[in-house]
């Protein structure tokens, strides 16, 4: 594996290593894998969903359609994409709430879900179309409030800039990972064009 795929370590590695130490085999532990991936998905889908209604026959269809769509069954055995289903609606939701009620707590629940759930930096583009939900979850914020965007940035800038920064240091690990992989591969095809 390139050193690009050790973003799975964390979730993967740790969960399928508890799971072998009470003495299921893989195949238990892969059942119970898709299990909490199917159980997380609705959780977090359902969690966003009750931040705009609170009936529960409409949070329910929700979630049965966002786990019952092509690519909600195309994720299926890929970790970055499992793990894109789950944090997609959990980034906007905590980002949303932050927002809107300015408690800090939801910055530090959106790190953590981040750094249990960080096999997606190992897909640059999946990592890009996950962290596009932040976007969505401000332009949502602002038509919702019906404030103009120089008065948002003015009251919520340095709020962001606290939600943020909190995941640099995650950023930063990865950014390193990709860096010495660009090298290493880098230094692979030099001595692969080297005739000797």
């Amino acid at each position: 594996s390139s050193p690009s795929d050790h973003t799975v370590l964390i979730p993967n590695a740790i969960f399928y290593k508890l799971l072998s130490e009470v003495g299921l085999n893989n195949h238990f532990i892969q059942i119970v894998f898709l299990q909490f991936f199917l159980f997380s998905s609705l959780i977090s889908v359902s969690y966003l969903l009750r931040l705009f209604t609170k009936n529960n026959s409409t949070i329910l269809a929700g979630s049965l359609l966002y786990i019952f769509n092509f690519y909600f069954t195309s994720t299926i055995f890929y970790s970055a994409k499992m793990y894109q289903i789950i944090l997609m609606p959990l980034f906007f939701s905590f980002l949303y709430k932050f927002l809107k009620t300015k408690k800090y707590e939801y910055a530090i629940y959106n790190f953590i879900c981040l750094f249990l759930l960080q096999a997606i930096f190992c897909n640059l583009p999946q990592l890009a179309t996950t962290l596009a939900v932040y976007v969505i979850a401000i332009i949502i914020f602002v038509s919702s409030e019906k404030i103009n965007l120089t008065n948002f940035l003015k009251k919520y800038a340095l709020r962001l800039c606290v939600f943020f920064v909190l995941l640099a240091p995650i950023f930063f690990y990865h950014g390193l990972i990709y860096y010495n992989s660009m090298l290493a591969n880098f230094d692979e095809i030099k001595e692969a064009a080297t005739f000797k």
